[in-house]
């Protein structure tokens, strides 16, 4: 694939992926991820903090993740304005990402009560103690 074609993939995939979860939350989706990568030591630190306890790793990184504050926030999008190139050509920069899909905003194609969210992250937090693992796996002889 060219990287022009690559690049509309992206978009196509973000467009598509905002579809099911509604612009607005996709763009922040967009926007907490660039967060995440800005902190990636974070992710370190917390897997050499639980390196014994790995099923701890996951859930303080969701905990991180969702209670980012907005003036972070905030500080990541005039990063992401005056992003010129990304790490991976295959990936524009977030925040062109994020005015296309705005340019095209839709509702969100699947929405889940209360209690269907609550039972998603039950059903995912069973797999904390793996990922954590994993994590401690490849990351702590690297530390």
């Amino acid at each position: 694939m060219s990287w022009n074609g690559s690049q509309r993939a992206e978009y196509l995939g973000d467009y598509l992926g905002s579809r099911v979860s509604g612009t607005r939350e996709f763009v922040s989706l967009h926007e907490r991820m660039s967060v995440l990568t800005d902190h990636s030591h974070d992710l370190f630190d917390k897997t050499k903090l639980h390196a014994n306890a790995p099923e701890k790793i996951i859930p303080d990184l969701v905990s991180g993740f969702t209670t980012i504050p907005p003036r972070e926030m905030d500080r990541v999008r005039r990063i992401n304005r005056s992003e010129l190139l990304t790490l991976d050509v295959t990936h524009p920069p977030t925040y062109l990402r994020c005015r296309m899909l705005e340019a095209f905003p839709c509702p969100p194609e699947i929405s889940l009560t209360e209690e269907q969210s609550e039972e998603l992250n039950t059903e995912v937090a069973t797999f904390n103690g793996i990922m954590g693992n994993v994590l401690v796996d490849k990351y702590l002889p690297r530390l």
